[in-house]
This record gives structure tokens, C-alpha cells and sequence, in this order.
């Protein structure tokens, strides 16, 4: 059965929301239920599940967010907006949707992974990959003001960008990647699970919650079903938030889904998913409203229609517009937001959205820091001559070259020994070429033949003609 709705008030949907989870608290019926437009671009989907190992039916809420309305954003909750319920911050923010965000780091009582909420960095929150504190690899969600979204690359290591204002931390293990299947299993008991996908335009978020009870309890569902569960409906990226008892989806103020029951109360966490509707429009954002622009040093960020400006002035810093955004530029980034400049003899720095990041030449073969003019390159030692020139020593062609590795801008150095297969080294022609005189050895040698075989016939002729 498929219900559709439209043009329901945001307190007549709270209503139906109450009617349907309180009057009716047995599962829902194994047929998918569908509720459309509960807020502008957001449905809403139930359905009822019996997993395997699961010793009752279960039941998988999730919303579906059409990113293209313009009147809505996505919010990480904040440092300074504290450890929350999911309720809790839904409250704070009025959002159309909330769900649970990454697992917690309780020794440093911050989220585990790289977190960013409206553009503000959790302090000492990163992505991790490989590592062996904490332990294994962690993913991620980044979204831009644009509402531009992608997953971090599996078992891939990323700094944080000043353009993706906010990220949310995953589960490394991911449920499925670009429209292929994984098989998570970081754990192999049944429980309730958190979940959120993009599909393959990137134009659709949606966030997944399954209900069940604790460890052990036998009540729940598995990663793998998850995975599966999610793919089957339209995910193409799919990323694994904290579950177990963390698991909670709140739809316009209203938390769907049953809590395990030895755990009825909502538990608090570092960060969440938010979706949420602009109610009004700032004149700064008539124009753009999901999006940022510089005017003069001032960056103006538009969700919604909402502007949220900050002076980079202010930070000692600039206002840059370039591929398709704006943000503050660092002063070390001499050739803009998005170009490589050396720092010093041996060291680049490498500008991304007005962000600096070094890299050590030096730890890189050896290699010092080259100013292009309009970048930066670390070249190896032996290039003594630059990074883009050939050069002969003696009969060795030595050639060193621009390239690109993962974004870094290098220069790759080769030789040629051209006295080893007989030739010589030329600049002019960028490659070994013959040794000077072989050509006119063989025109001698033809010449000759040449000459020999004229002679000859003249000779018969004039024999002939004496006859």
C-alpha cells in the first residue's frame, strides 16, 4: 500500500505521526508503507522485517530527501551544541529530520571520526584509515553549502576541506559502494542499525533506521541485511552510523521506531544528521540559496535561503571564488586558493579551497621545491637543470618532466644512454639520433657502386661503338 499526502500542515503530519506510532505499536504490516511530502522534498517509508537470527520481526523506518528543494539544508551538529538525544537536537535546530551520527570517542569524549558542523570543525576529529589508534578504517559524508555530497573512498585517508561544511563519520565497512554490494561484517550479532545513502545522482539522501534490542538480546538485524535492505531501495553509496542503542530517527519532532527495551531512553551523542527547512529568506541569499559567494573579504554561506557570512578578514585571511564556490584563502596561498606555492627551499604547500596542507620535498626522493609561476612542484635532486628540461651529458639524454601523483604536483626524471645502441645524445631533436657521418657512409658506399657500375657500362659502350 502507498499513501500519498500533500500540502499537510507540519503539525497534521506530527498528528498522523502520533496516530500511527502510539495507536498502533504492533509491527507494521510486511507490505511497504509510504507517506509523501511530510515536509517539503522528504517522504517517509516503514516496513516490517523478520532477519535472519532475529528471534521477532522488526521494523526499518527510513526518510527519503530530495536534496534539489531549494528551502532545505543539511546540519552536523556543532562542538558547541554539546552532547545531545537525537530528540534533543531535532528540538534545538526545528528539523524535518534527524538521525544518530558516528560512533563516540569516550577517552576524548568527541566523535570518533572527522566531524564538521555549518562549516566549523570538531577540534581534534579527523578521518582515519589503516591506523592502529584508534584501530581499522573509518569513512565519512561530506556535503558542500551546495548540497553537493559524496562518501569518502573505502580504506582512503582525507584532510578536512573548508568547501564540505558538513561531514558526518562512518563505519569504515561500508554498506555499498558506487552501486556494488559489500558485505559488511565488523560484527556479527543481530541489533538495531543506523544507516544513510546517496543514491546515483547524488541528488537523494536517505536515512536509514531499523529497530531491535541489545547485545546478545537476538533481536535486530545484520550488517549484511542492512546492506542489502538499503540497496535494494535506491542507495548506490551507502555509510553505517552508530547503531545498537544509539539507533534513533526523529521525523518532525517525532522519534519512530521502538527503543530496545532494557534501554527505553534515548542515549546522547556527539553528533547527528540533520535535515531542516529555512522558514524564511535572507535578502544575501536572493540569489544563491544554497551556495557561498565572496563580497569583498566577506564569505556569505546560503542554506535554505538562510546566509550565515563570516569576514576572512577577520582571520588574517581573503575571499576567493573559484570552482563553483567561494571561501577564505589562506595569505601562503600565492597562487590562489587552488595552487601549490614553496614554502621554503624544500617544502610546498599545497592550496585546496584557500586550505594549506604541507608536504615535505625533501621526504619525497630527495627532491627540493619548485615555483612555477603559477604553482609549486617538488623535483628530484637530479634534476639539477628544473623540472621541465632536458639536458645531454655527454652521450646520456636526461630528461625531467611535470606530472601529477594524487593531486601533487612533481617532476619525473629519466635517462637514455644513447652511447650504449650506438648514437649520440641531441637536445634539438629531445631523443638519441644517429651518430654524424653515418648517412654519409652509406651514400660513399652507394655512390661508389654507383660510379663502378657507370664506368663499366661506359666502357662496354664505348667498346662497342670502336667496333
Amino acid at each position: 500500500m502507498r499513501v500519498l499526502l500533500t500540502s499537510w500542515s507540519r503539525s497534521g503530519v506530527h498528528a498522523l505521526l502520533l496516530v500511527l506510532l502510539v495507536a498502533a505499536p504492533t509491527p507494521l504490516s510486511a507490505e511497504e508503507v509510504c507517506f509523501y511530502s511530510i515536509a517539503p522534498g522528504v517522504d517517509w517509508c516503514a516496513d516490517s522485517l523478520s532477519p535472519v537470527d532475529s528471534s521477532q520481526s522488526i521494523d526499518v523506518h527510513w526518510a527519503i530527501v530530495d536534496l534539489t528543494e531549494p528551502t532545505l539544508y543539511l546540519r552536523v551538529t556543532r562542538e558547541d551544541e554539546g552532547s545531545r538525544t537525537t530528540s534533543d537536537m531535532a528540538s534545538l535546530l526545528g528539523s524535518s529530520v534527524t538521525i544518530n551520527g558516528d560512533w563516540a570517542d569516550t577517552v576524548e569524549s568527541r566523535p570518533l571520526g572527522l566531524s564538521v558542523g555549518g562549516g566549523v570543525h570538531w577540534t581534534g576529529t579527523r578521518d582515519w584509515d589503516s591506523s592502529t589508534s584508534p584501530p581499522g578504517d573509518w569513512s565519512f559524508l561530506a556535503c558542500t553549502a551546495a548540497k553537493q555530497c559524496r562518501m569518502n573512498a573505502e580504506s582512503t585517508l582525507e584532510e578536512w576541506v573548508w568547501n564540505e561544511i558538513n561531514v558526518v563519520g562512518g563505519n569504515g565497512a561500508r554498506l555499498v559502494v558506487d552501486g556494488v554490494l559489500r558485505v559488511p561484517a565488523y560484527d556479527l550479532d543481530v541489533r538495531p542499525r543506523s544507516a544513510v545513502c546517496l543514491d546515483a545522482t547524488g541528488t537523494v539522501m536517505t536515512f536509514f533506521a531499523a529497530e531491535g534490542e541489545g547485545p546478545g538480546e537476538g533481536v535486530g538485524i545484520h550488517t549484511w541485511e542492512m546492506a542489502e535492505f538499503v540497496s535494494q531501495r535506491g542507495c548506490y553509496n551507502g555509510l553505517m552510523l552508530d547503531g545498537g542503542g544509539s539507533t534513533d530517527l526523529v521525523l518532525l519532532g517525532t522519534r519512530v521506531g521502538e527503543r530496545p527495551v532494557g534501554e527505553p531512553q534515548e542515549r546522547s551523542h556527539y553528533n547527528h544528521l540533520s535535515i531542516v527547512h529555512a522558514d524564511s529568506l535572507d535578502p544575501a541569499c536572493s540569489f544563491v540559496m544554497n551556495g557561498r559567494y565572496c563580497d569583498g573579504t566577506e564569505l556569505h554561506t546560503c542554506q535554505g535561503g538562510l546566509d550565515d557570512p563570516v569576514d576572512c578578514s577577520v582571520f588574517g585571511l581573503s575571499c576567493e571564488e573559484d570552482l563553483g564556490t567561494a571561501y577564505c584563502v589562506s595569505p601562503q596561498c600565492n597562487n590562489g586558493g587552488n595552487g601549490d606555492v614553496c614554502l621554503d627551499a624544500s617544502t610546498m604547500a599545497r592550496c585546496d579551497h584557500g586550505m594549506v596542507f604541507e608536504t615535505s620535498c625533501a621526504d619525497l626522493f630527495g627532491s627540493y621545491c619548485e615555483d612555477t609561476g603559477t604553482s609549486a612542484r617538488c623535483v628530484p635532486a637530479t634534476c639539477v637543470h628544473g623540472g621541465d628540461v632536458e639536458w645531454c651529458d655527454g652521450d646520456v639524454l636526461k630528461v625531467c618532466a611535470p606530472a601529477l601523483i594524487d593531486g601533487l604536483g612533481i617532476s619525473t626524471y629519466a635517462e637514455e644512454d644513447c652511447g650504449a645502441v650506438g648514437q649520440t645524445c641531441s637536445v634539438l631533436a629531445s631523443s638519441c639520433v644517429d651518430l654524424p657521418g653515418d648517412d654519409d657512409d652509406s651514400g660513399d658506399d652507394e655512390s661508389g657502386d654507383d660510379e663502378s657500375g657507370d664506368d663499366d657500362s661506359g666502357d662496354d659502350e664505348s667498346g662497342d661503338d670502336e667496333a
